[in-house]
């Protein structure tokens, strides 16, 4: 009874003045982004000592829970049940980040709102562990701001007045979002313990800015012709599947940095060709070879696995140069999805970290749930003796057991994709550790020492990747089944600042003074090869004599992947990919502007029929980004 006369006598009775009511405010922001801070994944002391390095951190992970609490106030008068509401929001988002980066090593960005139905599903399949104790401070949060509303009588805002700092407060907002959260350049001006990790990045700078940051961090550019039901009569269309009669092994490896420089540049010294595999099989008739123009130079490795498997372009996505893995977010059509569909069993192989470039989550979209990492190598594995990089003749090894093992366990034919790294940059003299290997001279001498020692560096990886290849050709050339093996570069190696060793070379990388010196500084060499049984068994001879790669055998990477389902007698499967097949024929390359015709022909402008194609291409590729739903 004493509770009850206490709780009336009390009950609203408290009417704060402006100065308390902006101090509660002001102390719910500090309270909320503190809270937020303490359920992110991370020792708190370790993501406060970050902010104390750099103010402007904690302000900008302090203002967004101020806008919305002064927001919600102006909106409600209610200024505790304003800030209970923000706070649960908040709290609510950084402890479903925590939850995505424990199960998925991937933090929550806001697109993956659109996706809860996806999410919902995908959380049925794994027994979730809650946090009890972030669940208790959320709800033990909101309690005592509804308690403190309940009780306490918040200051009461003359409606005009309320209107008029509801408009402030969302131009604040607007503001700051312009200033602050858009700001690349402000972005990666802040120290990062490792700023290719994002898990690593939420934690260091904070979830709320970070999140906040990812609304405009990787856009989708949409063409100004595109028309969804349009592009949606194009991606429903009916096909007509065609299947070989006979299903060979499909392997891709995409070899680091894989460049074909000692064909351009003649070797001075006696040493064997670097390439003599590659060479010698290229000019096999049991292969085709050419050039595969990719979205980046010296890096970016992940948007030509992008632009391979998906048949889009990193580069129509947007005009700010994006990432291509970071705007996947959900199932995506791959050329491993339709070969799965068709039977295959299909592992992705790649000895380096899981979370570089979210790999381990877009592959899984990509439709290839196994997957083999750097984890499974072991201290043999890699070159030299400090332990950077796992060989590519161990990635070679790691991938015909891998192969063998599903061999013996199934009579579906296999697909992998294999992503080497040995030759990642930089290729400085201590890239290997203590290890010793050959200095290599030119036929034009270098006059620049660090060219020298690129180059050097750069062609030991070279050898062991021509190695490789050799290796994997005698394996599967053994083997009475068929076999389709897809080897080619992710991007041209960079060689020192401002393309140092090509130009000791004379090597026209780097110039942009004509379409083909701009394309020539993105385009690696490709081949892809049949074992003897797929000659003699598939109709791969047959459609190799009407694949029309194009001028030199020059194609647009993402048009490699369907080159390569027609050569293993494959069609209809999908009518993008059927589509890629038709629009290879008549626009070979497009990159930037930039493009090579069938004829030939490179040039910077097109006649309004390729106008009409490309705008297809990237029409048809925006509505898969945005809208596409993998049945």
């Amino acid at each position: 009874m004493k509770w009850n006369r206490w709780v009336m006598k009390y009950h609203r009775s408290q009417d704060m003045g402006w100065g308390l009511s902006v101090a509660v405010a002001l102390f719910s922001a500090c309270y909320i982004t503190a809270t937020v801070y303490a359920i992110q994944p991370g020792p708190l002391w370790e993501a406060l000592a970050y902010t104390k390095n750099d103010p402007l951190l904690f302000w900008l992970n302090f203002l967004p829970p101020l806008l919305g609490v002064g927001a919600a106030w102006f909106l409600t008068n209610r200024l505790f049940y304003s800030a209970g509401l923000i706070c649960f929001v908040f709290q609510v988002f950084s402890l479903i980040n925590t939850v995505k980066i424990a199960y998925r090593d991937d933090p929550l960005v806001p697109k993956d709102i659109a996706l809860y139905r996806e999410a919902i599903a995908a959380a049925g399949g794994y027994s979730l562990d809650l946090d009890w104790t972030a669940l208790a401070l959320i709800f033990g949060s909101l309690a005592f701001f509804l308690l403190c509303g309940w009780v306490v009588k918040s200051r009461s805002v003359h409606p005009a007045l309320r209107i008029g700092l509801l408009a402030l407060t969302i131009w604040g907002a607007s503001a700051a979002n312009t200033q602050w959260y858009s700001s690349r350049d402000l972005y990666f001006s802040f120290p990062k313990s490792d700023s290719t990790n994002m898990t690593t990045v939420y934690d260091d700078l904070g979830f709320t800015y970070c999140f906040l940051y990812q609304f405009s961090a990787y856009p989708i550019d949409k063409p100004e012709e595109f028309v969804k039901e349009e592009a949606e009569a194009w991606n429903e269309a009916e096909t007509d599947p065609v299947i070989p009669e006979k299903k060979p092994h499909i392997i891709f490896v995409m070899n680091e940095a894989f460049y074909d420089i000692s064909n351009h540049a003649r070797m001075a010294s006696a040493n064997i060709d670097p390439l003599a595999n590659f060479n010698s099989i290229a000019s096999s008739e049991r292969a085709v070879s050419g050039r595969i123009v990719v979205p980046n130079f010296g890096g970016g490795t992940a948007n030509t696995e992008f632009d391979v498997l998906t048949g889009m372009q990193t580069n129509m996505i947007s005009q700010s140069g994006p990432s291509s893995f970071r705007v996947v977010h959900r199932d995506t059509v791959t050329v491993a999805r339709l070969l799965e569909e068709q039977g295959y069993q299909s592992f992705f192989l790649h000895p380096g970290d899981s979370w570089f470039y979210n790999r381990q989550n877009v592959y899984r979209m990509f439709g290839m749930e196994d997957q083999i990492f750097e984890d499974s190598f072991g201290p043999e594995d890699y070159k030299g003796d400090n332990m950077a990089w796992v060989k590519d003749d161990a990635c070679a090894d790691a991938l015909i057991e891998e192969f063998e093992r599903r061999r013996s366990e199934s009579d579906e034919p296999v697909f992998n994709y294999t992503v080497t790294i040995e030759n990642h940059t930089a290729y400085n003299n201590n890239k290997f550790g203590n290890m010793t290997f050959p200095w290599v001279w030119t036929e034009k001498p270098l006059s620049d020492y660090m060219a020298q020692e690129y180059l050097s560096v750069y062609l030991e990886g070279l050898r062991d990747a021509d190695a490789m290849l050799g290796k994997l050709t005698d394996y599967f050339d053994r083997l009475d089944e068929p076999v389709i093996l897809v080897f080619f570069g992710d991007h041209l190696p960079n060689l020192g600042a401002d393309y140092l060793a090509y130009k000791e070379l004379e090597i026209p990388v780097g110039k942009t003074d004509t379409v083909e010196n701009t394309l020539r500084t993105y385009s690696p060499p490709f081949l892809i090869w049949a074992n003897q049984n797929a000659a003699d068994s598939t109709e791969f001879l047959a459609w190799k004599e009407r694949l029309e790669l194009g001028h030199d055998e020059t194609i647009s990477a993402n048009y490699l992947g369907s080159s390569v389902l027609q050569l293993a007698g494959f069609s209809g499967l999908n009518p993008y990919f059927d589509f890629l097949n038709e629009a290879r024929t008549q626009l070979p390359v497009i990159w930037k502007g930039n493009y090579l015709l069938a004829d030939g022909t490179y040039t910077d402008r097109l006649d309004p029929q390729l106008t009409d194609l490309e705008s297809r291409l990237h029409c048809w590729e925006y509505y898969k980004l945005k809208y596409e739903t993998v049945k």
